[in-house]
């Protein structure tokens, strides 16, 4: 009985982390294909007039983050952080990221609702005061 339920979990977990393979894309890809980046890796940054959409360029990668709220200060070029919420500095999904605006002392968090890398058609779409 314990081999069948051992066996059982083990075959469970190999299959999250088959399809976790297949749904990811891992860091290192190059191009504006990847879904990730990494902290330490941000180039630059742009922001909408609303302070709800970021614009991140990560070597020749961008990748649009929509926050849930008004992120006060961003279009303003205030101070950023731009962190990792895990140990790695690994950015994959929105709940990856801790991001707030740091202006005159006080901080103001935003939540991220949304993030991907952009297409090459997206980033000729962007205007050019939007690309970082």
């Amino acid at each position: 009985m314990k081999t069948t339920i051992l066996g059982a979990a083990l075959a469970v977990m190999a299959l999250a982390t088959a399809a976790h393979a297949q749904t990811s894309k891992p860091a290192s890809a190059p191009g504006a294909g990847r879904q990730c980046f990494r902290t330490s890796q941000v180039d630059n940054y742009t922001s909408t007039n609303d302070e709800q959409t970021l614009y991140v360029r990560s070597g020749r990668a961008i990748f649009k983050i929509d926050f849930g709220n008004r992120c006060t200060g961003l279009a303003f070029r205030q101070t950023i952080v731009l962190k990792s919420v895990g140990a790695s500095n690994l950015i994959c999904a929105p709940i990856d990221l801790d991001f707030g605006v740091r202006d005159t002392g006080i901080y103001t968090r935003c939540i991220a609702t949304d993030m991907h890398a952009l297409t090459p058609d997206e980033i000729a779409a962007l205007p050019k005061k939007l690309k970082p």
